[in-house]
Protein backbone atom coordinates (compact mmCIF):
# COMPACT_ATOMS: atom_id res chain seq x y z
CA UNK A 1 0.00 0.00 0.00
CA UNK A 2 1.28 3.45 -0.89
CA UNK A 3 2.16 5.73 2.00
CA UNK A 4 0.12 8.92 2.14
CA UNK A 5 2.27 11.95 1.39
CA UNK A 6 -0.52 14.52 1.15
CA UNK A 7 -0.12 17.48 3.47
CA UNK A 8 -3.52 17.71 5.22
CA UNK A 9 -3.08 21.45 5.80
CA UNK A 10 -2.35 22.11 2.12
CA UNK A 11 -5.45 20.09 1.25
CA UNK A 12 -7.46 22.14 3.76
CA UNK A 13 -6.23 25.46 2.35
CA UNK A 14 -6.79 24.47 -1.28
CA UNK A 15 -10.29 23.26 -0.43
CA UNK A 16 -11.56 26.57 0.92
CA UNK A 17 -14.11 28.04 -1.48
CA UNK A 18 -12.82 31.20 -3.12
CA UNK A 19 -9.19 30.58 -2.20
CA UNK A 20 -7.09 30.33 -5.31
CA UNK A 21 -3.48 30.48 -6.38
CA UNK A 22 -3.05 34.22 -5.81
CA UNK A 23 -4.40 34.04 -2.28
CA UNK A 24 -2.28 31.02 -1.44
CA UNK A 25 0.81 32.68 -2.93
CA UNK A 26 0.20 35.82 -0.87
CA UNK A 27 -0.12 33.76 2.30
CA UNK A 28 2.98 31.69 1.51
CA UNK A 29 5.09 34.85 1.22
CA UNK A 30 4.63 35.22 4.98
CA UNK A 31 3.90 31.71 6.22
CA UNK A 32 6.30 28.79 6.02
CA UNK A 33 3.50 26.45 4.99
CA UNK A 34 -0.21 25.72 5.06
CA UNK A 35 -0.08 24.54 8.68
CA UNK A 36 1.24 27.94 9.71
CA UNK A 37 -1.63 29.59 7.80
CA UNK A 38 -4.05 27.32 9.67
CA UNK A 39 -2.61 28.60 12.97
CA UNK A 40 -2.57 32.30 12.01
CA UNK A 41 -5.05 34.69 13.56
CA UNK A 42 -7.65 36.27 11.34
CA UNK A 43 -5.80 39.59 11.71
CA UNK A 44 -2.51 38.02 10.57
CA UNK A 45 -4.23 36.54 7.53
CA UNK A 46 -5.81 39.89 6.70
CA UNK A 47 -2.44 41.63 6.92
CA UNK A 48 -0.91 39.08 4.53
CA UNK A 49 -3.69 39.62 2.02
CA UNK A 50 -4.19 43.37 2.28
CA UNK A 51 -1.30 44.19 -0.05
CA UNK A 52 -2.44 41.84 -2.79
CA UNK A 53 -6.17 42.58 -2.97
CA UNK A 54 -7.57 45.67 -4.66
CA UNK A 55 -9.97 46.48 -1.85
CA UNK A 56 -9.30 46.26 1.87
CA UNK A 57 -12.83 44.89 2.30
CA UNK A 58 -11.91 41.92 0.09
CA UNK A 59 -8.94 41.11 2.32
CA UNK A 60 -11.17 41.30 5.39
CA UNK A 61 -13.76 38.97 3.82
CA UNK A 62 -11.16 36.47 2.65
CA UNK A 63 -9.45 36.43 6.06
CA UNK A 64 -12.80 35.76 7.72
CA UNK A 65 -13.52 32.95 5.22
CA UNK A 66 -10.17 31.30 5.90
CA UNK A 67 -10.52 31.68 9.67
CA UNK A 68 -14.03 30.20 9.55
CA UNK A 69 -12.72 27.22 7.59
CA UNK A 70 -10.64 26.23 10.61
CA UNK A 71 -13.66 24.42 11.97
CA UNK A 72 -12.54 21.67 9.62
CA UNK A 73 -9.75 19.55 11.11
CA UNK A 74 -7.25 18.91 8.28
CA UNK A 75 -6.13 15.49 9.51
CA UNK A 76 -9.73 14.36 9.95
CA UNK A 77 -10.66 15.66 6.50
CA UNK A 78 -7.76 13.72 4.93
CA UNK A 79 -8.69 10.57 6.87
CA UNK A 80 -12.27 10.72 5.53
CA UNK A 81 -10.99 11.08 1.97
CA UNK A 82 -8.62 8.14 2.43
CA UNK A 83 -11.46 5.99 3.78
CA UNK A 84 -13.39 6.71 0.58
CA UNK A 85 -10.39 5.83 -1.55
CA UNK A 86 -9.97 9.39 -2.76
Amino acid sequence: MEQNTVNPYALWLAGIEGVGGRTISALMRTASGAEEVYNMTEEEIRCCLSGTMKKQADAVKMAARIAKARREQPEEQLHKLNERGI
